[in-house]
């Protein structure tokens, strides 16, 4: 641009482009049949409505024909206020009409074709339609065929806005608009892999597409469907979230996750031990037969059989019969009693059987559809969150309480060795009353933590102190090291005080 003014040859390009651009036909409006509403009219009878102000209405629209044609006896669905089947079809005298065309229209046969003025009536429509009707806001009322009517699963090929800033968490609710309804739903996000099954994803990939399930009103194949977080036209931010097209409906792909089961050794018999904790039943380890499972420490191993009765005496159940989900396994070598073995397993991720349809019309033409997040935002009231969603803390290795409680414990035994006097006896009495009283409360936190967090602190813990003991012995040795140069030293002086002597007396001889 030049002082605010596009150059002559970009506005030529521009003319050139408009000029030869392909109009593509709406293909989801071409193939079904629909009506822009021209007049709105309540023909139910005063008496009901005298009687009863809320009482089912009856209602006619009247309005062009579109789309393709249709017969009596269809449902149809009237946006913002739901699925309604048809009372009846007139076809009516056109207020505009085009030159006469000699043609005979077979009604009966064909039905009402596009381009006809009718007239729609239907029965029993809530009495909100009428009594909040607004003349500024069209009504748009169109056919749904049989598959349309039911309720399942729909799978997605989506793919994130580019002009949306932020990505899209799964089983977060959004608002999607497929054919001619809107409803909110919580779709789950996942990637097939080389394997060929879908692995869920936690938020949507960056630039690449990626496959969306949820529950809804099915859509047939190769419809367009479009996201958006809000239905507030006042928002400053982009509000499309993502488009998409429809893959599939009524099939539950299988969207797995990769999980952790974890177990500890009830008995150790070489390299054969007891896993306990890890199986609920005898069933449930027969499945998982010849798995593979390592331990904390490296060594692989896998899962051979359930354990006899022979094995597992003591671990009864209430009822007096032998506990139940105990396996046999064998390992590479011997493992350690405190050792935490586990298994990768992929668990099917369970899709949100959830839709709620977005019905604006009942509601007064002022009031805005909200969300629960709106809603909350706006009242200064905490959303109510979930505690799975949140990221776990890091155990800081150099902050575990196990440590500074180890160290503690040294210094006292070290204090009550050294200890002469009756005060330095009574400072470490009272130091070891302050130890017991810290050990006694870790106990009780230790308690309400979980098993895997234990093993986690005390493998930690572990690994600290051999940590130190290796630096120990790297100091003791750089001190042996300095120790064995300083005699070098000293050997070396004397070696050479003895030389220069020797040379001495051999000149002197020579004299």
């Amino acid at each position: 641009m030049v002082v605010n003014r596009y150059l002559k040859h970009e506005i030529a390009k521009l003319a050139t482009y408009i000029s030869t651009m392909e109009f593509y036909p709406l293909s989801w409006r071409a193939a079904r049949p629909y009506m822009l509403v021209d007049h709105f009219k309540d023909v139910t009878s005063q008496e009901a409505v005298q009687m009863d102000e809320e009482c089912p209405r009856n209602i006619v629209f009247e309005g062009y024909l579109r789309g393709c044609h249709i017969e009596e006896g269809t449902k149809v669905h009237i946006a913002g206020f739901g699925d309604f089947p048809l009372a009846s079809v007139t076809s009516l005298t056109d207020p505009f009409p085009l030159p006469p065309v000699d043609e005979v229209i077979p009604m009966g046969i064909e039905g009402f074709r596009a381009g006809t003025y009718v007239r729609f009536e239907f029965h029993d429509v809530p009495f909100e339609m009428v009594k909040n009707h607004d003349p500024c806001q069209p009504i748009l009322v169109g056919r749904i065929s049989l598959e349309e009517e039911n309720v399942g699963y729909i799978q997605v090929r989506l793919e994130r806005h580019s002009w949306h800033m932020k990505l899209l968490k799964t089983k977060d609710p959004i608002i999607v608009s497929v054919g001619w309804r809107r409803y909110q739903t919580r779709p789950v996000y996942a990637l097939e892999d080389c394997h060929g099954s879908y692995r869920v994803l936690n938020y949507t990939p960056e630039n690449i597409p990626c496959l969306a399930m949820f529950w809804g009103p099915l859509a047939p194949p190769g419809t367009g469907l479009a996201a958006v977080q809000s239905l507030a036209d006042n928002k400053a931010a982009f509000r499309i979230l993502a488009k998409a097209s429809v893959l599939d409906f009524n099939q539950a792909a299988q969207i797995v996750k990769k999980c952790k089961r974890i177990g500890t050794p009830y008995k150790i018999l070489k390299k054969t031990a007891l896993i306990k904790d890890m199986f609920t039943s005898d069933l449930e380890i027969a499945n998982f037969k010849n798995a593979i499972i390592q331990t904390t420490s490296g060594v692989h191993g896998k899962i051979n059989k359930p354990a006899g009765k022979n094995h597992i005496r003591g671990l009864e159940t209430k009822d007096g019969q032998p506990r139940e989900g105990i396996a046999k396994c064998t390992f590479k070598r011997k493992i350690r009693k405190r050792d935490t073995i586990f298994m990768h397993v992929y668990e099917q991720v369970e899709v949100p059987r959830f839709f709620s349809p977005i019905m604006r019309g009942p509601e007064p033409p002022d009031r805005v559809w909200e969300g629960v997040v709106d809603t909350c935002g706006a009242s200064d009231l905490p959303v109510a969150a979930n505690i799975e969603s949140f990221y776990k803390s890091h155990i800081n290795p150099l902050e575990v309480k196990d440590l500074e409680l180890h160290s503690r414990w040294s210094s006292v035994m070290q204090a009550e060795m050294l200890a002469t006097s009756e005060e330095e006896i009574l400072s470490v009495k009272r130091q070891k009353e302050d130890l017991k009283i810290a050990c006694d409360e870790r106990r009780r936190e230790m308690e309400f933590l979980s098993r895997r967090r234990q093993t986690l602190e005390k493998l930690r813990a572990v690994h600290i102190i051999e940590s130190q003991k290796k630096h120990r012995k790297t100091e003791k040795q750089s001190l042996i090291s300095e120790k064995h140069l300083k005699l070098l030293k000293r050997l070396r002086k004397d070696v050479m005080k003895g030389f220069n002597e020797y040379e001495k007396g051999k000149k002197r001889t020579a004299r």
